[in-house]
C-alpha cells in the first residue's frame, strides 16, 4: 500500500508555489478575463464589422471560456514563476492590442 505523505512532510517552498498558482489562477484568470473581452469586442466590431453590441455579447460570451482557459494555463506549466509571466504577459498583449484597437476606453 503506498505511503500517505502527510502536511508536515511538504517542504514551504511546495505549499507557497501552490498558493501562487491558486492567486495567479483566482485573481489573475479573473483580470485576464475581464481585459480580453474588451480587445474581443473591438476587434469584431472594427474588423468583423458586427454591431457593438453584438460584438460586446461575443466578448463577454468568450470571457468564460477565456477564464478556464488561463486556470488550465496557470496548472499546466513547470513552474509558479511561468505560470505567472503567462498570465501578466497574456493582460499586457490583450491590452495593449485593445488599446491599439479602441484607444483604451470601452465604448
Amino acid at each position: 500500500m503506498a505511503k500517505l505523505v502527510s502536511n508536515n512532510d511538504l517542504p514551504i517552498k511546495y505549499r507557497l508555489a501552490i498558493a501562487s498558482r491558486i492567486v495567479a489562477a483566482v485573481i489573475g484568470g479573473y483580470i485576464f478575463a475581464l481585459i480580453a473581452p474588451d480587445f474581443l469586442s473591438a476587434s469584431l466590431h472594427t474588423f468583423a464589422g458586427m454591431s457593438q453590441p453584438e460584438a460586446l455579447n461575443a466578448g463577454l460570451a468568450l470571457s468564460f471560456f477565456i477564464y478556464l482557459i488561463a486556470i488550465l494555463v496557470v496548472f499546466s506549466v513547470e513552474t509558479a514563476t511561468k505560470a505567472w509571466l503567462w498570465i501578466l504577459g497574456g493582460c499586457f498583449l490583450f491590452g495593449s492590442l485593445s488599446y491599439a484597437i479602441d484607444g483604451g476606453m470601452p465604448s
